[in-house]
């Protein structure tokens, strides 16, 4: 391999400045218009190309690294502009998240001024409670033989985009916090909490309601009737009875048979107490005490 710096005769890696002074030095010495000697012209040009060469801060690093390889592996070389690319990557992306963390403020506090955060949530809040009315309205008080369904999906829907909303306004409200702040650990402890949160509410609003349901059904749209007992539970305690309505709705249920129940052995059947407009709500009627 030809050695540039030591054409140029300085020291190996030297830097740009003496590489400069030597080659102007060199020039004039070995320049073939005022040199005299002999292989004055050859030795020029090779001293123009060796400047070339270290002129460049590419082909100089290039050059740099062959001349290292006997004192650095190769392995070390790469390993070595990995690291300073991966360095260079992380900047970059710390960057990226400072300029990403900027308009996010900016963003969020624009719209806090126009419409405050307290205002958001109780425009969400209000669709959430229009779309459980409807709903409600259709599936827990509804007596009325009629295809609710469809009411009762589309009340669903309204309350989904107020959930949906709410939570949306909470989660930039937090990760505003999170982002002013600097509290990672808060925002990730918060986020889990307010998600535990909204299943429990879930959880307890529909378990409330299915009960007050099935009392509200009972009481105001109950009618009594016999169910009959399947033949091969016939005489258990725990048997399945078959019910059928005026409407020919056939409904079948598995219940726990005890003292207290109006039971006819005799004939195979249970006193029952159903909902017209929902059959399958049903309880075994209990002795009066």
């Amino acid at each position: 391999m030809i050695n540039c710096y030591k054409i140029l005769e300085i020291p190996d890696f030297s830097d740009e400045n003496t590489i400069q002074k030597s080659f102007r030095m060199l020039a004039k010495k070995y320049h073939p218009d005022v040199s005299g000697l002999p292989n004055a012209e050859e030795k020029f040009k090779l001293i123009a190309k060796a400047y070339q060469t270290l002129s460049h801060p590419n082909s100089k690093k290039m050059h740099d690294d062959r001349l290292r390889r006997p004192y650095e592996s190769f392995a070390e070389i790469q390993q070595k502009r990995e690291a300073a690319r991966q360095k260079d990557l992380e900047a970059r992306q710390r960057r990226r998240a400072e300029l990403l963390k900027i308009r996010d403020l900016k963003f969020y506090e624009a719209e806090e001024a126009y419409l405050p955060y307290q205002s958001r949530i109780a425009g969400y809040v209000l669709v959430m409670i229009v779309g459980g009315i409807i709903a409600f309205k259709y599936w827990y008080v509804n007596l009325l033989d009629e295809n609710i369904y469809m009411p009762i999906a589309f009340g669903l829907c309204i309350s989904g985009v107020g959930v949906a909303g709410c939570i949306n306004v909470w989660y930039k409200k937090l990760r505003f916090d999170f982002l002013k702040h600097q509290t990672s650990q808060n925002f990730e402890r918060k986020s889990m909490q307010f998600g535990l949160y909204v299943a429990l509410v879930f959880a307890l609003i529909f378990g409330v309601s299915n009960k007050f349901r099935k009392e509200f059904q009972l009481k105001y749209n109950g009618v009594y009737d016999y169910a009959h007992f399947r033949e091969d539970t016939f005489n258990k305690s725990d048997a399945k009875v078959l019910y059928k309505t005026d409407e020919g709705y056939e409904v079948k249920k598995e219940r726990t048979l005890t003292s207290e129940h109006i039971v006819d052995y005799k004939n195979g059947r249970v006193l029952i107490k159903y909902s017209r407009s929902y059959p399958e709500i049903m309880e075994l009627v209990v002795r009066k005490k």
